[in-house]
């Protein structure tokens, strides 16, 4: 059943210093960023932990060419093996900020950090949305899960968005 989450997680963790790095700028030099138990993943969307105030912070990592192509934020809304989403999740209050990353591995090249607590009602309306199916989810091509996105602007609409990158490879480590 978490073959797939297990997946999500390798491929994340390649970026894990390059992570840290970013949310450093962010929350402080002197914070600790810790990887969560993934039991913290599988029930409440935590990545990782900040030592300084226990925040939960969800993390998706996508390869580069999805920003060249679509440069927008997807959150997972369906997977086959019938673990709960992403979406579901945030929608359930889980998570204090996301950490929404485009890179090659081990770089991070583009990101977003976002304030989930600002962003929240937008993801309750699209959990709804998808729950009564009045939104297109988006199929992955791996055709084991789908997608709901979320537009950049979005962020600013809501002001969630804490702090983006769209320029440079940051390389702190």
């Amino acid at each position: 059943m978490y073959e797939d989450t297990e997946r999500d997680w390798e491929w994340a963790n390649q970026f894990f210093n390059s992570i840290s790095d970013i949310l450093k700028i962010y929350f402080g030099y002197n914070t600790q960023i810790i990887v969560a138990p993934k039991e913290l993943d599988l029930e409440k969307a935590t990545d990782y932990l900040l030592d300084m105030d226990s925040s939960h912070i969800a993390c998706r990592i996508r390869k580069m060419e999805y920003h060249e192509k679509f440069a927008d934020i997807t959150i997972r809304s369906f997977r086959s093996s019938g673990a709960t989403t992403e979406l579901e999740k945030l929608a359930n209050g889980f998570g204090d900020y996301y950490f929404y990353g485009w890179g090659d591995p081990p770089y991070i090249t583009y990101f977003e950090i976002i304030n989930l607590h600002k962003i929240r009602p937008l993801i309750k309306q699209l959990f709804v949305q998808v729950q009564s199916g009045k939104i297109k989810e988006i199929p992955n091509t791996d055709g084991r899960t789908r997608f709901v996105t979320i537009k950049p602007e979005s962020l600013v609409f809501y002001q969630g968005r804490i702090g983006y990158n769209h320029t440079v490879k940051p390389s702190f480590s």
